[in-house]
């Protein structure tokens, strides 16, 4: 109900169990993978109404979506966490970006937590007609500031489509400051493996969409 999209109807799931596999059944919608070099500009504007739609939906905690149980002072202390020890557990983080991240996660202080997918991609969602007609993979959403959610899709889109979605965006929400957040919150995605890449320099150094 917080997206304009078609969501799947839900049926049933397991977990996985001895001589019994993991499943979830819903219903079958109509339309088409989307992949990313099949991107069109009708696309982007509907990504962006859905992205304001989730923003609109304002949380005071944040965690899990259904049930948001932690105080926003939390965020910057378990992301300092986080960064931490995930960098450690990669094993192969330079220690000057980590030292620049960490030094920076104060700014990442957040009063306000909006609905948000942390793996968001082209692929979890169906076309017709060009246009996205409905979210498919939905199963990692969580409440975080919307500030992570923007850092995320400036890898997701290109020049052209991330001055279209900011130009829809901006109907209704304003664009937050990412220069101050940026760093730690890649870092963050590099870490999580959002994305699937691989080189460091590459992820950091990423075009900025988002002034």
């Amino acid at each position: 109900t917080l997206s304009p999209l078609s969501i799947p109807a839900f049926y049933a799931a397991s977990s996985a169990a001895e001589n019994e596999n993991a499943f979830i059944a819903v219903s079958k919608l109509p339309g088409e993978t989307l992949l990313a070099d099949a991107v069109t500009e009708d696309a982007v504007i509907v990504l962006s109404e859905h992205i304001s739609s989730l923003h609109k939906q304002q949380h005071t905690m944040w965690g899990p979506l259904i049930q948001p149980e932690l105080e926003p002072p939390e965020w910057p202390q378990r992301l300092h966490a986080s960064l931490l020890n995930m960098a450690r557990a990669h094993g192969d983080i330079p220690d000057a970006i980590l030292a620049e991240a960490l030094s920076l996660v104060k700014n990442c202080a957040a009063e306000v937590f909006v609905p948000m997918m942390p793996d968001l991609r082209w692929d979890q969602f169906l076309q017709q007609h060009t246009k996205l007609s409905a979210l498919v993979d939905l199963d990692a959403f969580v409440s975080a500031p919307k500030a992570l959610e923007l850092v995320l899709l400036e890898y997701l889109l290109d020049d052209q489509q991330a001055r279209i979605f900011s130009r829809h965006y901006q109907l209704e929400h304003q664009l937050p400051d990412l220069l101050s957040v940026r760093k730690p919150y890649r870092l963050l995605l590099f870490l999580m493996n959002v994305l699937g890449e691989k080189n460091l320099g590459t992820w950091m150094q990423a075009p900025i969409r988002f002034n």
